[in-house]
């Protein structure tokens, strides 16, 4: 995630986005890693499932990489889509929370949700260029 630009001209609240959909992509690389030591060790059931499983999760950690890096670039058009990958968390924080991993799951939830703040911040709107009325 190499730029022209200096992150120091960033907002904090954009920096600091960008950092946490950073993590999240290094995250999502390291559970591909683990599905996949897992899918040796413990053959599944289904061969062609957990595939499909470790290709999305490679492909969701490369998206989320692509986002952080086009934030990092100010372009205001990912910034949506970065949000939505953001609202995504509360899904699996949900389920972790009905299931009994209630720390986990209040932890994913709030990185979601505070990310996605962090992302529609007013300071982040003018740093990515899309405040109307200029």
């Amino acid at each position: 995630m190499h730029s022209s630009q200096d992150s120091s001209d960033l907002p904090a609240t954009l920096n600091w986005a960008i950092r946490a959909i950073v993590a999240e992509s290094i995250g999502l690389g390291l559970l591909a890693a683990y599905q996949v030591v897992a899918a040796i060790l413990d053959p599944p059931g289904s061969w062609p499932g957990a595939l499909m499983l470790i290709v999305f999760t490679i492909l969701s950690a490369f998206g989320l990489w692509k986002v952080a890096a086009a934030l990092r670039q100010r372009r205001g058009g990912v910034r949506g889509v970065a949000v939505a990958a953001e609202l995504f968390l509360a899904v699996p924080g949900y389920y972790m929370l009905d299931s009994g991993l209630r720390g986990v799951g209040v932890l994913i939830m709030l990185l979601g949700l505070t990310t996605a703040g962090l992302l529609i911040a007013p300071a982040t709107t003018r740093a990515l260029d899309l405040v109307r009325g200029q």
